[in-house]
């Protein structure tokens, strides 16, 4: 076999090993974007149905916001002479996203018309597709739920759709 020959019978698994091994290099190009819709529970997912929270929200702009922030949860209402346990929908305000740290965090407090104090904090880091370290306390008038100092509920989400 001549010299010619094997240049040209070596070139095509040259290119072969060239072509492969630069491809999965280009694949892994740039990271994935956070953002679409997120379902979360608390940590850990309680055995009884009445303990369940049910946390929904959207990530948007890059991962630099969180949107349409909601939960439901069962809270206990402590009034004489009666306890009473109520689901409650709670909506948040929009949330950003500290971009080093994926931080979040949000505080409504305030007043009602009829003098009750109300506090609902809700935090998380988002890291990657998740969210971890999520704290959630509810305190409206009489309503209570994960709001003993520092003992708020703890709580995860993915993310589940674009």
């Amino acid at each position: 076999m001549t010299r010619t020959a094997r240049a040209l019978l070596a070139f095509p698994t040259a290119l072969a090993l060239t072509l492969s091994l630069h491809a999965p290099a280009e694949a892994a190009g740039k990271p994935k974007s956070p953002d679409g819709s997120y379902e979360g529970n608390v940590v850990p997912t309680p055995d009884n149905a009445l303990d369940q929270v049910s946390i929904s929200f959207d990530v948007a702009r890059k991962g630099r916001k969180i949107k349409d922030f909601a939960f439901t949860m069962n809270v206990i209402c402590v009034s004489y002479p009666y306890n009473d346990i109520e689901l409650v929908t709670q909506p948040m305000n929009d949330m950003k996203i500290n971009p080093r740290t994926g931080r979040f965090r949000d505080v409504v407090a305030g007043a009602t018309d009829d003098g009750s104090d109300y506090r609902i904090e809700v935090t998380g880091k988002l890291k990657g597709r998740k969210v971890v370290q999520g704290t959630l306390s509810y305190e409206v008038g009489v309503c209570v739920r994960g709001n003993t100092p520092g003992d708020p509920l703890d709580w995860e989400a993915q993310r589940t759709g674009r």
